[in-house]
C-alpha cells in the first residue's frame, strides 16, 4: 500500500534524474560537487512538497540509489528464475518488474545487467581451469614414464 501513495513522488525522482546528466552521478567539472548537492536539496524540496515522504537532499540521493539497486536485485531474481526454469513459465508476480523498477533500470549501466561481453561466466572460467589441471597432471604423469638416461642427456644439452 505504501508503495502505490509513494509512486507520484518515485515518478517525479526519476523524472528530475533523467533530465539531469549530474543527477545521475555524471561529474561535470569544477565546482560540481557543490553544484550537485544544491539540486538534490532543490529537488528534495520539490519532493518532500508533495508530501508522504521527507528527506534532505543526501537521504533522496541515497533514496535514488536504493531504488537503483533493489531494481538491480529483482531483475536479477528473475534472470535467475527464468534460467532455473530454461525460459518455461512466466514467473510469480512477484519476481515481476514494477513499472517504477523498470524505469529506474534505465539508470544501471548494462553491463551491471547483462554482464561484460566476452568475459567467461565463473563456470566457465572453472571448467576451463579444471581442464587446465587435467592436463598439467597428465604431463606430469607422461615425464615420470620418461627413463631417466633420457633425461640427463636432456639436462646436458
Amino acid at each position: 500500500m505504501t508503495q502505490i501513495l509513494l509512486t507520484p513522488i518515485w515518478n517525479r525522482l526519476l523524472d528530475a534524474v533523467a533530465i539531469d546528466r549530474e543527477l545521475q552521478g555524471e561529474f561535470m567539472g569544477p565546482g560540481a560537487a557543490r553544484r550537485i548537492q544544491g539540486k538534490w536539496e532543490q529537488l528534495a524540496a520539490n519532493l518532500n512538497a508533495m508530501g508522504g515522504a521527507f528527506k534532505t537532499g543526501d537521504k533522496w540521493r541515497e533514496a535514488f540509489a536504493n531504488l537503483r539497486n533493489r531494481a538491480k536485485r529483482q531483475y536479477a531474481d528473475r534472470s535467475r528464475y527464468l534460467r532455473g526454469t530454461g525460459g518455461g513459465p512466466p514467473p510469480p508476480a512477484s519476481l515481476g518488474l514494477s513499472h517504477t523498477y523498470q524505469r529506474a533500470l534505465a539508470f544501471v549501466p548494462q553491463d551491471q545487467l547483462f554482464g561484460v561481453q566476452g568475459i567467461p561466466a565463473p563456470i566457465q572460467v572453472t571448467r576451463i581451469y579444471l581442464l587446465l589441471l587435467t592436463l598439467n597432471h597428465s604431463l606430469v604423469q607422461a615425464a615420470t614414464l620418461v627413463p631417466t638416461y633420457l633425461m640427463h642427456d636432456y639436462n646436458e644439452l
